[in-house]
Parts: C-alpha cells; sequence; structure tokens
C-alpha cells in the first residue's frame, strides 16, 4: 500500500514521521513550504482522536497486539515510542495509532 500523503510540519508531527520511518512503515520525502511529504507502505490507523483519547498502561500492552503482527505508536511521558518501547521503559500513554 504505496500512498503519498502530506501533513503539515510541527514538531510534534516530525517526532512521529521519524518514530514510523525509523520501525519501516513510512518513507519521508520532501519537506517544502511548511509540508512533509512522505510514502505509507502499512496500513496506518488513527486510535485518538481530539474528541476522544484512548490511554494504556503498559500492563496492558503487555497483552500484545496480534502477537506481534501489528504494533501501536504511543505519545509518552518519554516522547514517541512504540508499544516494544514502552514496555520496556514501563511507560503507558494516549494511543496515536495502529498499524496493521
Amino acid at each position: 500500500m504505496n500512498k503519498e500523503s502530506i501533513m503539515k510540519f510541527t514538531k510534534e508531527n516530525w517526532d512521529i514521521l521519524k518514530k514510523l520511518e525509523q520501525e519501516g512503515y513510512i518513507q519521508i520525502g520532501n519537506i517544502h513550504n511548511n509540508k512533509i511529504s512522505y510514502t505509507n507502505l502499512h496500513t496506518i490507523k488513527l486510535v485518538s482522536k481530539p474528541s476522544r483519547k484512548i490511554y494504556k498502561g503498559f500492563k496492558t500492552l503487555t497483552s500484545g497486539y496480534k502477537f506481534g503482527l501489528g504494533s501501536y505508536i504511543l505519545k509518552t511521558s518519554k516522547g514517541i515510542l512504540t508499544d516494544r518501547e514502552a514496555i520496556a521503559q514501563k511507560v503507558g500513554g494516549e494511543v496515536l495509532f495502529k498499524i496493521i
């Protein structure tokens, strides 16, 4: 699923995109006029919304998301982390995305 997308450049968006690129879920393209272009390599589903934020503790993350076939991206007090990193650091947070 290679879909080109564009997002407004902010510090938080940049941190999220860098984490997704480190995990191999997207490829970051150009940054031009305060916009970032990127290509999705996997299906990314939004979990938390402004109207409804979803939080998980690290103990509930240990149950795993489909036995390692997917991943969560969390916004924690230690920054943007994957579910595996959050479990290792024993922190929970707001679930931003689910990667399928």
